[in-house]
């Protein structure tokens, strides 16, 4: 029964309140918000991007909705976390077009009832300055996605350990498993990374991984490779099987748009196709976080499909109810509140 509000787009506001009703959401729920927007913020400007973060810390699963052209993708990218739960209508007449896809995205259970069998982790990030060659955000959207792979399996199991090895030509150890104390901490760590070097030795990068577990591991270890060219000096297949030779599973994430070529590179690395994925664009990989994660999480040879949640859910829908709404067309509001139904039933 809810009626359009004239002024401007608060989506700081709207996120606030939606936290606050979360607040009170039962312990063991699954917890959702699910925003319908024509525009972008127009007051409290960025405030919104650090509120939304706020939500998916405490387990929420954010899945943003964009109509018309006026939305910004970056904005919704952004607010989902870039876990790939944003979607974009060209208007309100086909926003029911959409709801197959809320509802998949609201297949990945925000607290996960599936466990996950990785206990010390390394992740190794590609740094080489190619990436820039992919455009401005191309390597934010890298860090974006190592960031929600390490959350995404913490939450599964809150006592697993993170390391971070990144590479170019050469590799360095940013944080190794024994100082890992807290998820902020790997967090902390990729998003401190720059790119650098001109050249790349996935090979070495490896070995230093490798280094790193058998120092500081004994709890189920692994590795997730994120690259995007392939090394300069051949010595990876030889490292890979070395590392997999004392127990280290690799799952190898790549970026490339000849595909198949890198798909076969990266499968040589990681020893099977299950755990080898490799995307054509940088701003792609939001779009399969929960199958790298699945697969680093799982040890048998078949990918799991994404949980469904099955217990008590608690869901909060935010509807942007500006003016600009109904200044389109007076079908405009019945029709986003269209969707809403027709995501609950």
């Amino acid at each position: 029964d809810s009626s359009h509000i004239n002024g401007w787009t608060n989506q700081a506001a709207a996120l606030r309140t939606a936290r606050e009703l979360l607040y009170d959401a039962r312990p063991n729920s699954a917890k959702y918000v699910i925003m319908v927007t024509d525009g972008y913020p127009t007051v409290e400007i960025g405030a919104e991007s650090s509120v939304a973060r706020q939500l998916r810390d405490i387990g929420t699963r954010m899945i943003m909705i964009g109509v018309t052209n006026d939305t910004n993708e970056r904005n919704l990218r952004d607010l989902s976390g870039y876990t790939g739960a944003w979607f974009y209508s060209k208007d309100f007449a086909n926003l029911n077009d959409e709801v197959y896809g809320v509802i998949a995205a609201a297949e990945e259970c925000p607290i996960g009832p599936n466990p996950c069998d990785a206990r010390d982790v390394v992740i190794a990030l590609q740094v080489t300055r190619t990436i820039l060659q992919k455009g401005p955000d191309a390597f934010r959207y890298l860090q974006d996605f190592a960031v929600n792979i390490t959350k995404s399996m913490y939450r599964r199991y809150p006592d697993i350990r993170f390391g971070l090895v990144v590479f170019s030509g050469v590799s360095t150890s940013v944080l190794n498993l024994a100082d890992y104390r807290r998820i902020s901490d790997i967090e902390n760590a990729i998003m401190s990374v720059q790119p650098r070097g001109d050249t790349t030795n996935i090979g070495e990068a490896i070995a230093t991984v490798r280094r790193m577990i058998e120092r500081q591991a004994n709890r189920a270890p692994q590795m997730i490779l994120i690259s995007y060219e392939q090394s300069s000096i051949i010595n990876d297949f030889n490292q890979a099987q070395s590392a997999r030779g004392v127990g280290i599973k690799i799952v190898g994430v790549g970026i490339s748009q000849n595909n198949k070529e890198y798909w076969d590179f990266l499968q040589g690395i990681t020893a099977t196709p299950n755990n080898t994925i490799v995307v054509n664009r940088p701003e792609d990989l939001q779009l399969v976080t929960l199958r790298v994660v699945n697969r680093a999480c799982q040890g048998g040879a078949k990918p799991e499909p994404p949980a469904s949640c099955t217990g008590p859910t608690d869901l909060v829908f935010a509807l942007d109810a500006s003016g600009s709404i109904t200044e389109r067309s007076k079908d405009e509001w019945p029709n986003a509140k269209a969707l809403l139904h027709s995501t609950i039933q």
